[in-house]
């Protein structure tokens, strides 16, 4: 895949699949600007939310930039990226392993001397459920329907990623690129 073509990127998927991670690798090797829909959703994370129009305000002002990457889970919240995106990276990774990974980076952030907020096993469960029903409920707003149906009809050019191998594979293809 010729990435040097691609300078607007959409990384989209369900919570636990490398999207972050992703966005900042990209980020350095492209030279560009990544951006969490996370971040733009709260003014303080993981406390004081945004109004929904402040959001697609800020939304809209970076994806009419010559140049970025955004992530996140949203769906019709972010209809601009997905319309504006030259390049959609969608991670349908299996949802046993999101499990996992969830799973993971609690007890990882636990055994850190770090206080990440929001980090208890409550929160963690809810987060499990969250993907339980992305994969089942089709009607939800975040489900891998939605996602599919929107890439599907405003995607110019979609890379899905299964897995770690597949993630790997194309990082090394854009450090080759350089």
């Amino acid at each position: 895949m010729r990435t040097k073509n691609f300078n607007k990127i959409f990384i989209v998927g369900m919570y636990g699949t490398g999207k972050s991670t992703l966005a900042k690798k990209l980020s350095k090797l492209l030279r560009i600007k990544c951006y969490d829909l996370d971040e733009l959703k709260y003014i303080r994370k993981y406390d004081k939310i945004r109004s929904v129009e402040s959001r697609l305000k800020i939304l809209n002002k970076i994806t009419k930039r010559k140049s970025w990457i955004v992530e996140g889970a949203w769906t019709s919240y972010a209809l601009d990226a997905y319309k504006r995106a030259n390049l959609i990276v969608f991670f349908k990774i299996p949802k046993w392993i999101l499990y996992k990974r969830i799973l993971l980076r609690y007890f990882k952030r636990k055994m850190e001397n770090k206080t990440y907020v929001n980090n208890n096993l409550k929160n963690t469960i809810q987060i499990m459920k969250k993907v339980g029903k992305y994969y089942k409920n089709s009607e939800d707003y975040l489900s891998l329907e939605t996602h599919q149906r929107l890439i599907d009809k405003h995607a110019k050019r979609v890379l899905v990623l299964r897995n770690n191998k597949e993630v790997k594979r194309f990082v090394e293809e854009i450090k080759n690129e350089k």
